[in-house]
């Protein structure tokens, strides 16, 4: 497989509609295939996340914020909760969906994301390359949970389950911290229902998800308090490997 290709449309009550065919090398990185200059909040140095290694020699653009550009710029007029019939194209099969702009940019933006090259984002590109659009938090969480347990079980050569969760939880709550830090650079001091635009949305979504407050996803209590579900995944894995 040398390259791959998913492609998002958006169609809209007024006839008027949003077009995406994404591409991907093999290792599933994104091809940026978009030859307009870009916009000058697209660069590294600019409110660029404390946290970042990278340098604005090597890399004069953040890559999330390159790649998402013309999304953004598309959809900047356009109400979150904008009505759209959202089709996800893939070699394999074809999703389609009513629901709100902001769901439909939600997906497409998690998948260019974790494809885009950022250090900190690199670790969902496994779960980028096999995309479910659409999925609510318990599959997102249980997709999350198998891709940690499964790079933990391939890394150690004697698993248990308690070294799997442990090494596990201490991943994920590295993972969390480093995202939690960059959907504050990027999230406006907003709440989600006070954000019309969808990307804008969507990245206040982000923010709260990986916050510790109440409506946010805790992998960890889960991790604690379905130590069954764990326990079944560490067994299919460890019995079909």
């Amino acid at each position: 497989m040398t390259s791959r290709t998913i492609t998002y449309h958006f169609a809209f009550t007024d006839g008027s509609s949003w077009k995406y065919e994404l591409e991907f090398d093999r290792d599933f990185r994104f091809i940026n295939t978009n030859g307009a200059p870009a916009k000058q909040w697209t660069a590294l140095d600019f409110n660029q996340c404390p946290h970042c290694p990278l340098n604005k020699v090597t890399t004069p653009q953040c890559p999330v914020a390159r790649n998402l550009d013309q999304i953004v710029e598309d959809s900047k007029n356009t109400i979150s909760y904008t009505p759209a019939t959202v089709s996800v194209i893939t070699a394999e099969r074809t999703y389609v969906k009513k629901c709100a702009t902001q769901e439909g940019l939600r997906s497409l933006f998690g998948m260019i994301m974790g494809a885009s090259g950022c250090p900190h984002l690199d670790w969902f590109r496994p779960m980028a390359r096999f995309h479910l659009p659409f999925s609510d938090s318990e599959e997102t969480l249980f997709r999350v949970l198998s891709l940690q347990l499964l790079i933990n079980f391939l890394r150690m050569r004697e698993v248990t389950l308690d070294s799997v969760l442990s090494k596990s939880k201490l991943d994920m709550m590295q993972s969390k911290k480093l995202i939690m830090l960059l959907s504050k650079e990027y999230a406006p001091i907003a709440t989600p229902m006070q954000i019309k635009t969808p990307w804008l949305h969507w990245i206040c979504i982000l923010n709260f998800s990986s916050s510790n407050r109440p409506c946010g996803l805790n992998p960890f209590k889960v991790i604690l308090n379905r130590k069954s579900m764990v326990s079944l995944t560490v067994n299919s894995l460890i019995n079909n490997c």
